[in-house]
């Protein structure tokens, strides 16, 4: 159904005039519907997830139509489409200024057709994207999702050794948060210049273990931040161990937790903001120094 619904094509080649090359993807709409379905909305996330749409490059959004309806309906029609995938973009973090066409070009010139049902793979929005995703993350962002896993069988457990439940006050209330909100994890403290996180931060891991396997269609990406640095300097540190840079190090000190607790590699990311996106600036104390020095999860689907 989801084929049928949505198609998602890639077209590779350079340009005469430049040596960037350009990717086009295309999802389908509905006949005559210019709204965007949850499944195209879906493909869209799964897109960002797997960096083949990433923030920061320049994209044209293209609308379009079949040949069925007059040239004044297919126009304004392949013109709403393209507006409604450029606002879901915007929704989920992109830059306006980054889209640097949006336009309907209304039906797509064929020779003469006939029949009531017009042409599904006509029915689309294009994102030329600037840029070149590769293969390997076009075939994971494409590929289905997998079906949730089979609940388990009901096992005896002394309650003595039964997993306690995360704390309900510091618990992570999925239902309030949108799709491409960051939210901080409050508690979660690392020591200084390392990426170990300190053992009185535990709970709020725990609890962001429970939101993972509680809800096990949800994606996040883990982003880090650091502190105490001009963030137009758009600069990181390294961590102590030399390992790499601190605030990818502590996202991914997080994600290796989650993996290590059996939560699917495939359903995170891990990213390191360094001090680009501080909380608050100029810092002048220490509490402010602890409100940037911070690792957030993006909720990317649920």
């Amino acid at each position: 159904m989801r084929k049928l619904l949505l198609a998602c094509t890639f077209i590779f080649g350079a340009h005469a005039l430049s040596a960037q090359v350009y990717d086009t993807v295309a999802i389908n709409f509905p006949l005559n519907s210019p709204k965007i379905s949850k499944e195209a909305e879906g493909l869209i996330d799964s897109l960002i997830f797997h960096d083949v749409l990433i923030h920061g490059q320049k994209f044209t959004v293209l609308g379009y139509t079949d040949y069925l309806g007059g040239k004044a309906y297919n126009e304004a029609l392949s013109k709403a489409r393209a507006k409604n995938v450029m606002d879901y973009l915007i929704a989920m973090g992109f830059e306006a200024k980054d889209i640097t066409l949006c336009m309907g070009k209304g039906k797509i010139e064929r020779a003469p057709v006939a029949g009531k049902e017009g042409i599904a793979s006509d029915r689309k929005v294009q994102i030329v994207i600037d840029g070149n995703p590769t293969k390997e993350r076009i075939e994971a962002a494409m590929r289905p999702p997998a079906p949730p896993p089979a609940p388990a069988k009901a096992v005896a457990v002394a309650p003595a050794r039964a997993a306690a439940a995360p704390p309900k006050s510091t618990r992570i209330d999925l239902t309030s948060i949108k799709i491409n909100e960051a939210v901080a994890l409050k508690n979660l403290h690392f020591y200084g210049d390392r990426h170990e996180v300190l053992p009185e931060s535990k709970p709020e891991l725990e609890n962001l273990y429970h939101l993972m396997k509680e809800n096990n269609m949800v994606r996040i990406q883990i982003e880090g931040h650091i502190c105490c640095m001009d963030p137009h300097d758009g600069k990181d540190k390294k961590d102590e161990d030399n390992s790499g840079w601190l605030s990818e190090t502590r996202a991914k000190a997080i994600f290796d937790y989650l993996v290590g607790r059996g939560i699917e590699p495939g359903r995170m990311k891990y990213k390191g903001f360094g001090n680009t996106k501080p909380l608050v600036y100029p810092e002048n104390t220490e509490e402010e120094h602890i409100r940037n020095r911070r690792v957030e999860i993006r909720i990317i689907s649920k």
